[in-house]
């Protein structure tokens, strides 16, 4: 074979492999941005089934560092309370057994150390916010947990597991200080259906870009413990 033959046949070998090499790049990126507009498509509908906390309940959710100080009718002692963490995240509306799986959630996990000055002792409880509720000790993996302590829509004597709606006050002085548009809720022991967490009856008192300004606790036996805002300091979510 002479050289100009050899040479012809290297130079068609060197050009099919650049073909080869071409096709395979196209290849890619085609598919590439195939596979592109079907995450954008993917994330545009999850984006559409989002289900957000409404603007109302945002309004009694606080940042880490925000601070509550109570006296304690009981013993006089100053109790206080603290936000030292949130957790701001989606879960599922339901199991798939009862219709879920439609949308997504959006929900606020507060936790809290609270201080109990008559003991010089705390520890950490946590708060579950999720469309215009909030559960104490809530979440799970649909937000099933959890036991209702405060909700932004319930008319004036609606119960829902224990909890009803008493009374709305345009204001209310505590501790020499006036609150406005307080919301007077009871939580009835008895009634509570899943899970039982707390073992009596309470008074729950909130305001808004505040949070809870009055806690009365009424054991079946003892002494009524009522807890009232004496000062506090509080970054609004």
């Amino acid at each position: 074979m002479n050289n100009f033959v050899l040479k012809q046949l290297i130079q068609l070998s060197n050009m099919y492999r650049v073909f080869l090499y071409i096709i395979a790049v196209v290849f890619i990126l085609s598919n590439f941005s195939c596979r592109k507009k079907d995450d954008d498509s993917t994330n545009t509908e999850i984006e559409k089934e989002k289900r957000m906390l409404s603007e109302a309940v945002k309004s009694f959710l606080f940042r880490q560092h925000s601070y509550w100080v109570y006296t304690n009718s009981t013993n006089g002692n100053l109790d206080s309370l603290v936000v030292i963490a949130t957790k701001n995240d989606f879960c599922y509306d339901a199991h798939p057994k009862y219709g879920g799986g439609k949308y997504v959630k959006e929900y606020v996990e507060t936790t809290y150390n609270y201080f109990v000055g008559s003991q010089n002792a705390s520890y950490n409880y946590w708060e579950y916010a999720m469309y215009d509720y909030i559960k104490h000790q809530g979440g799970g993996e649909y937000g099933q947990y959890g036991q209702p302590i405060f909700s932004c829509t319930k008319t004036i004597g609606a119960e829902f597991n224990g909890l009803v709606l008493e009374e709305l006050f345009p204001t209310m002085v505590i501790n020499g200080i006036t609150f406005n548009d307080v919301r007077k809720f009871k939580l009835v022991a008895e009634k509570q259906i899943y899970p039982k967490i707390f073992q009596e009856d309470r008074l729950l008192y909130y305001s808004p870009y505040v949070g809870l300004v009055k806690k009365v606790i009424m054991p079946t036996s003892g002494d009524t413990t009522t807890l009232e805002l004496l000062r506090w300091n509080v970054i609004p979510y």
